[in-house]
């Protein structure tokens, strides 16, 4: 087999190695993959007379289509090489952009052969064209490829030019119009050989505030980068901002030519973007892979450098979510750092799945109430997004509940007589089977109907959030009696009778007023949970009632809606 050809074959297996290492999670009609793997082998041989000879090799593969398994075509191209008179410097103009994950530049000079086009942000690099073109007075190139950028976020273009020791770079600010310079011999290449190949793409989906590790493999060399999460925030994603994750890491890398081992290093960055709810939007995942020798041997100087990456980038077909600022709010979760961002449809948007939200008062002032699950447990967080201000939420559970009825005013209620035991707010949750509810509760100032937005029914439970008292009754508003006189209705069993006045203009935390009229509340209990004797020093008692809205939230037991 001819050197060209082997070299070729080699470049191949590098190429379809990079993507053999990504494994299956499942493919899905609801998320698109676009996928590039880009490699390059510079071989430059200098002789005793000072004539440089280069052997490169060049591929690039795409794929775009269903995420999850698919097949990508590639091009592999050998060429060859001779340098003609010593580096010069030449001046370079490149013009560069960004949008809907592609990169396009153009590059003109007065010299140069261009090998090779690169974005780097946050030290990966990811090689959007390979091959080779002549920059000249009347030549000049325009290449386009994939790549994610943090468009928020300072990111260069890199150039490679064939060069004697190997290709020579020079970088460029992404996204402008710049003048660069490099120093660099003429060559006059050649075509050789060329092969097509083709490889399979696989797609595994990033586990959010989990460690991961992406493997990678060069020629007779295999092994894994582990990628740590390095930062929870907000980046830019499909034209909007999302709350987002980041796995880095790096790693070392060897290749082989002609049995000489060339060391580098290989590196990883995993980007994951989250939508309304902790829907995952998409993710973005770079690896790329460099290594290079010199060897001299009786005055003959050899160089091998291997230039290779991968980009791929799943988007879902219709994401959810999104801003175009890039403010959110940053809290703490079970340990964990969670960032949830409200967007202008009122949807939220979190690295932590969002299993419920509602809008609750809080010192009558509109809050947000998420149950949020940043890590297999899940947690109650009410946020004040005018002032970025949150707290976390216990959840617990009554210490007793009895079936009862109550009277308020002149209206009778069956309901459910909850105590509480439990400091800051709290989200407690109970069964019931009443058609609608009305929760009332009673504190030292005496007993409330709490405002209805704090409180809800799912899956047959009534869920309560509140400033606690110690005791609440979730009573059934489609079942109500009317009585002529409050003082003057009677019932079996126990009876405690309360008669409370709301003062005008009273306030209480969590709570507003619903009315300032003189009420009557008769309980009479069907159960002997509490003792009587509680029940007689109530009946005993007469309270100024303070009528408060109080803070209520709904919540479902493991999962509420």
């Amino acid at each position: 087999m001819k050197r060209e050809q082997i070299l070729t074959a080699v470049l191949g297996v590098l190429l379809l190695s990079s993507v053999l290492v990504l494994p299956t999670r499942a493919a899905s009609s609801s998320y698109t993959g676009s996928y590039q793997s880009s490699a390059s082998r510079y071989v430059a041989t200098t002789s005793l007379l000072g004539t440089t000879t280069v052997q490169y090799q060049t591929a690039n593969g795409f794929y775009s289509g269903v995420a999850g398994n698919g097949t990508f075509s590639s091009r592999i191209t050998n060429y060859v090489g001779v340098s003609s008179g010593g580096n010069t410097s030449i001046s370079l103009s490149v013009s560069s952009s960004y949008a809907s994950n592609t990169v396009k530049a153009s590059i003109s000079g007065n010299g140069g052969t261009l090998l090779y086009v690169a974005v780097n942000q946050n030290a990966v690099e990811q090689v959007i064209w390979s091959g080779l073109a002549k920059i000249n007075a009347t030549s000049s190139a325009s290449v386009t490829g994939l790549a994610y950028v943090n468009a928020s976020a300072s990111a260069l273009l890199v150039l490679g030019f064939a060069g004697v020791s190997g290709m020579e770079t020079t970088t460029a600010p992404l996204g402008v119009t710049s003048s660069v310079s490099v120093s660099v011999p003429q060559f006059t290449f050649t075509t050789r050989a060329s092969l097509n190949v083709t490889g399979n793409v696989q797609v595994i989906f990033p586990t959010r505030y989990k460690s991961t590790s992406v493997g990678t493999t060069s020629v007779n060399a295999t092994g894994s980068i582990a990628t740590p999460l390095v930062s929870v925030g907000v980046a830019a994603f499909l034209r909007s901002n999302y709350p987002d994750m980041v796995w880095q890491g790096t790693g070392s890398a060897s290749t082989s030519f002609n049995g000489t081992v060339s060391t580098g290093t290989t590196a990883s960055r995993t980007s994951e973007f989250f939508g309304t709810n902790g829907t995952i939007v998409g993710f973005a995942q770079e690896v790329d892979l460099q290594s290079s020798k010199t060897l001299s041997i009786l005055g003959v100087t050899t160089s091998v450098q291997t230039v290779a990456s991968s980009t791929l980038i799943v988007s879902a077909t219709q994401p959810a979510g999104g801003s175009s600022s890039s403010s959110a709010f940053t809290i703490l979760v079970t340990g964990q750092k969670v960032v949830i961002q409200r967007n202008t449809t009122g949807t939220i948007s979190s690295t932590a799945s969002v299993e419920s939200q509602h809008t609750v008062l809080v010192n009558g002032s509109s809050n947000t109430l998420l149950l949020l699950n940043a890590n297999a447990s899940s947690t109650y967080v009410v946020v004040n997004f005018s002032n970025n201000s949150s707290q976390q939420v216990t959840q617990t559970s009554p210490q007793s509940q009895k079936q009862t009825t109550i009277t308020v005013g002149s209206k009778t209620y069956t309901a459910t007589q909850v105590n509480i035991t439990a400091t800051g707010n709290v989200v407690f949750n109970v069964t019931t089977s009443f058609p609608s509810v009305i929760v009332f509760k009673t504190n030292a100032t005496g007993t409330f109907q709490l405002n209805s937005a704090n409180y809800w029914t799912s899956g047959g439970y009534v869920y309560v959030f509140d400033d606690p008292a110690s005791t609440y009754y979730v009573a059934n508003g489609g079942a109500v009696t009317t009585t002529s006189t409050a003082q003057g209705s009677s019932s079996t069993g126990q009876t405690s009778s309360v008669t409370s006045t709301a003062p005008t203009g009273s306030t209480q935390s969590g709570a507003q007023s619903t009315s300032s009229a003189t009420q009557s509340i008769t309980t009479t209990s069907s159960s002997n949970r509490s003792s009587a004797g509680d029940l007689e020093a109530a009946a005993a008692i007469v309270v100024v009632l303070v009528v408060i809205g109080v803070v209520v939230v709904a919540m479902r037991r493991g999962k509420p809606s």
